[in-house]
């Protein structure tokens, strides 16, 4: 899932270096991941829980363009999982944001795009293993 968020330059601006990759890593870990990318204009983390209700996602990454004005145009990335203990679906507009993790600062002079697709491709592939919130 993609916003532009804050600021959709930070989104133009890295958005190309970190989706193909982090589907390649993804499908090469063996977990299962959508064709489909959803965008949303203004959207919040918020937005990422109704999406993923919709369309009954176990996870969703939603990447939201952060940190207007500091000149570095960052990109982050929440990493939500969907699912309980059980395998319920969990997804509502109130979830608990403890569910969510981030991995922020995604900019060529920050956190590299290849360090910020690894440690999303390991929370997403902890997740998928133990059926269960295992975000840190």
């Amino acid at each position: 899932m993609i916003s532009d968020g804050l600021n959709a330059n930070a989104v133009n601006e890295n958005l190309r270096a970190v989706l193909l990759p982090l589907r390649h890593e993804l499908a090469a870990a063996g977990l299962r991941v959508s064709g489909i990318d959803v965008a949303i204009q203004n959207g919040r983390v918020r937005a990422g829980y109704h999406v993923g209700a919709l369309v009954g996602a176990d996870a969703i990454v939603h990447f939201i363009g952060e940190r207007p004005g500091t000149g570095l145009d960052t990109l982050s990335a929440y990493l939500t999982y969907g699912r309980d203990a059980a395998g319920r679906s969990r997804w509502s507009s109130d979830l608990d944001h403890a569910a969510t993790t981030a991995v922020c600062g995604i900019h060529r002079d920050g956190r590299p795009p290849s360090e910020a697709v690894g440690e999303m491709v390991r929370c997403c592939g902890e997740c998928w293993t133990t059926g269960a919130q295992v975000w840190p």
